[in-house]
């Protein structure tokens, strides 16, 4: 059971990764935390990226028969009790003579529309019953049990995630300690961080554990050097921390040199402390992992992918303090 849970939301971030980082006693320190600095060996981060919303549109045809028997089970969503909850209707119809694929379609378009404010579908179509979601409730199924019937999945629903607009009307993230606010129109990574902590709501003879959650939402749109130095892919603060490393940052004016062609590093006229497995960066996408060590000004590196450039940073990644 989840004791402690905060929501925070970074959409102005600090330099040098400040706003997520673990500090040289272990500790994970996020600007905003309310319920402190949980210990990093003791943290599990999943991340989310952003997503689009694809709504989710289904074909329905059917082959006219007198006397038969059609039945379709409708499943879409509404947000009656806040955020998304899903909702199913199941209708019937039977078929007279004169009826043809059109009308069977009207049948079930009528049904279904009725129903518009329970489902969040929308039924359109002439020989074809097409049934389309609406914005927020992307994800919709129909089946049937019945013959002269063949349903087809025409766009496969996706739900939008770390959207800022859809955000900031969820009632799951907004509470009394949530700190920062989403911004419209802006995309969100999101960083769900749990960990264990002595259960200080059980009795004092209790020797149980309580799983706590920081839910970080980061503003894609921040300045993207301070962005880089949290998530990127390979050496963002909390993309070690989730591979079980810690990540330093520190800025670097020094100048660092790679021969392209044989991947020797320079570190310039000043000793660095660089050591295999840590980072020097330009940008996301000029960046040197050093490989090896050969003296305080030289190294081995790879990718070979700069000549001569000015370091912005240095990113030391080391093992977690425990």
């Amino acid at each position: 059971m989840t004791i402690l849970r905060q929501t925070i939301i970074l959409n102005t971030l600090a330099d040098n990764a400040a706003d997520a980082y673990v500090d040289s006693n272990g500790n994970l320190q996020l600007t905003g935390a309310a319920y402190g600095a949980p210990k990093a060996t003791s943290c599990t981060l999943a991340r989310q990226n952003a997503v689009s919303e694809s709504l989710g549109i289904v074909t329905t045809t059917f082959v006219a028969v007198s006397g038969a028997t059609y039945i379709l089970k409708v499943s879409g969503g509404n947000s009656i009790r806040g955020g998304y909850n899903p909702t199913v209707k199941t209708y019937t119809y039977t078929a007279t003579a004169s009826d043809t694929a059109t009308t069977i379609g009207d049948v079930f378009r009528a049904f279904i529309n009725a129903d518009v404010n329970i489902l969040n579908i929308v039924a359109t179509g002439t020989a074809t019953l097409i049934c389309t979601a609406k914005t927020g409730f992307a994800e919709i199924f129909i089946s049937t049990t019945t013959a002269n019937t063949t349903i087809v999945v025409t766009n496969q629903g996706v739900p939008s995630r770390g959207q800022g607009t859809v955000l900031a009307t969820s009632p799951l993230y907004l509470t009394s300690n949530t700190y920062g606010t989403f911004t419209a129109g802006a995309t969100y990574t999101r960083w769900s961080i749990l960990w264990t902590a002595a259960n200080v709501s059980a009795a004092p003879s209790s020797n149980s554990t309580a799983m706590n959650e920081y839910v970080v939402f980061i503003n894609d749109a921040a300045t993207a050097a301070y962005l880089d130095l949290l998530i990127n892919t390979s050496y963002g603060t909390l993309t070690q921390l989730q591979l079980g490393y810690r990540a330093v940052v520190s800025a670097s004016t020094v100048t660092v040199a790679t021969a392209i062609t044989t991947g020797i590093l320079t570190f310039g006229a000043a000793t660095l402390g660089a050591k295999p497995s840590d980072y020097f960066v330009v940008s996301p996408t000029v960046n040197v992992l050093v490989t090896g060590i050969v003296n305080a000004t030289t190294g081995c590196a790879t990718p070979a992918n700069i000549s001569t450039v000015a370091t912005t940073y240095k990113v030391a990644v080391s093992n977690l303090p425990r």
